[in-house]
């Protein structure tokens, strides 16, 4: 059977008061050769029933209703069934704010057969019109944030989805993470365009709003990940890979200074430790701050792991006192 060209996948978790709005906006795009499916991840309120009703009146909106699971569960089981020839996202509080976006994306991707993923306005990445063509330029692009981190301001082709799905455990950063995983999966180019519009709510209950430990755990093990696939990955310029070790490195100690009772610190210091080691020479380098600066003198002199003893340990004697 003949699938639509997108399905759209909308997670759904105590979005009662967001929810119409959000699905009124893709009910409103003029593409309209869509499938939207509708994940009710064990939502409390009256959201599940929301879906029902938007499901009974159109024929194309399909719903799911799970035990509670997380959104990168949600996402993947969607995935699982999903028909599109592309795939894109939506959360359940957000909008779209133009009736053309999928239908002005959607043209970018069947005219350029290279390009297998699609950035619209809404993520804040820059560079509008442009084309990041291979692993090296991708990795790097999502570094400097011209690809944003999210999935939701994107359209993909479902190939790249064939051995990729969203991580399990992790409660942050999970969409870099698995975008991460599509520069690994041969990924041709991401286009990033100046057509359409999401609109992002910031909430005051959201989990980018209320950052926890296991947040900044996470944001670690993703800016980890990320720093690894630059390591392995030919092209990368040594500045993006000096000011990314420094990045991940004091998220590591921001993570181990939040989280004191984990014990998987000293591996991931192990984990950063084989990794090339930034050189003295990187202290002239352009894109450091003063700040980056001293912390690599200090760690060259140190050693990573002395540096995050002593400076963890520094800062956790200044938090006891206060």
């Amino acid at each position: 059977m003949h699938g639509p060209a997108l399905s759209i996948i909308v997670p759904v978790y105590r979005v009662e008061q967001y929810l119409t709005e959000c699905i009124d906006s893709i009910l409103a795009q003029t593409f309209t050769d869509w499938e939207l499916i509708l994940v009710d991840d064990g939502s409390p309120d009256g959201s599940g029933a929301i879906c029902d009703r938007y499901a009974a009146r159109d024929s194309r909106i399909r719903v799911i209703h799970k035990p509670n699971g997380g959104v990168s569960a949600a996402r993947n089981d969607a995935l699982d069934i999903a028909r599109g020839r592309y795939i894109t996202f939506v959360d359940s509080d957000d909008y779209l704010g133009s009736v053309t976006t999928y239908g002005e994306n959607i043209e970018i991707l069947e005219t350029y057969p290279e390009v297998d993923i699609v950035q619209y306005p809404g993520g804040d990445g820059v560079g509008r019109n442009r084309t990041y063509a291979g692993k090296a330029a991708i990795l790097e692009a999502i570094v400097r944030w011209h690809i944003s981190g999210y999935l939701w301001d994107k359209i993909f082709r479902r190939e790249v989805f064939e051995n990729v799905r969203l991580p399990k455990g992790i409660q942050f950063a999970e969409d870099t993470w698995c975008l991460i995983d599509m520069a690994d999966n041969n990924v041709r180019a991401v286009y990033v365009s100046d057509k359409g519009r999401y609109f992002y709510r910031r909430r005051d209950d959201s989990a980018v709003s209320t950052f926890t430990a296991t947040q900044c755990l996470n944001l670690f093990q993703m800016s980890f990940h990320l720093l690894y696939e630059l390591n392995k990955t030919q092209g990368v310029s040594s500045e993006t890979n000096v000011s990314y070790f420094m990045v991940t490195y004091r998220r590591l100690l921001d993570a181990w200074i939040v989280n004191a009772d984990l014990p998987c610190f000293n591996e991931y210091l192990n984990g950063i430790a084989t990794l090339p080691p930034p050189s003295i020479k990187h202290l002239a380098k352009k894109g450091l701050s003063l700040k980056q600066r001293l912390w690599l003198l200090a760690i060259k002199c140190m050693g990573v792991r002395r540096f995050a003893n002593c400076y963890v340990g520094f800062v956790r004697r200044r938090m006891h006192k206060a």
